[in-house]
């Protein structure tokens, strides 16, 4: 009897180690996709509203500081500290730090708005995402979106990004690399800069 009760408390045992370590490896899974599916929601997803008045209020100043200066032409920028940068970056970090490691949000943070423009009128939607965890290596990601692009002329072209994550931690991104196919350029080519 004594022998039937400790198979049956080594079967639980093992039984239970089975099940956490499945649903722990499924969960770093799981928050890593989601974490890779809100930065490409994000980021081809556009235009932000609230990115967009944040960009066009840093715009604004810097003409300002334009008309100031002798040289129209000139080169001016925004003093470090300036209230409008620091508001547009507490809105990026807000926005993306939640998703990444902090090595991948600092290299990532100057393309994380990358297309979304303020004075354009454009559309992008993310029709599909499919994420797939690589079977070599657990911590990577690939990826495929299916974005729909309009621009000011209501012509919408279908694009298919195409990438890969890394995640290092659970649920935080540590580098990601996007091919948009196209995508920038043709947005370059609708709104050329005057």
């Amino acid at each position: 009897m004594n022998r039937k009760h400790m198979r049956k408390k080594l079967f639980f045992t093992l039984f239970t180690c089975l099940l956490f370590t499945g649903c722990s490896a499924q969960t770093k899974k799981d928050s890593s996709e989601q974490a890779i599916r809100a930065v490409l929601q994000q980021q081809f997803t556009a235009p932000d509203a609230e990115y967009i008045r944040l960009a066009e209020e840093v715009e604004k100043q810097l003409l300002e500081n334009r008309k100031e200066t002798a040289d129209p032409q000139g080169v001016v920028s925004l003093p470090e500290g300036a209230p409008e940068l620091q508001e547009m970056e507490a809105y990026v970090k807000e926005t993306f730090d939640p998703y990444f490691t902090e090595n991948g949000y600092e290299n990532m943070r100057p393309l994380l708005f990358f297309y979304h423009w303020s004075t354009m009128d454009y559309e992008l939607e993310v029709t599909d995402l499919s994420i797939n965890q690589s079977d070599v290596a657990p911590t990577h990601y690939d990826f495929i979106a299916q974005v729909l692009y309009t621009n000011r002329q209501g012509q919408t072209l279908p694009f298919e990004i195409t990438g890969t994550a890394i995640c290092p931690e659970e649920g935080k991104i540590g580098k990601m690399t996007v091919d948009d196919h196209g995508l920038m350029q043709q947005m370059q080519q609708d709104f050329p800069q005057s």
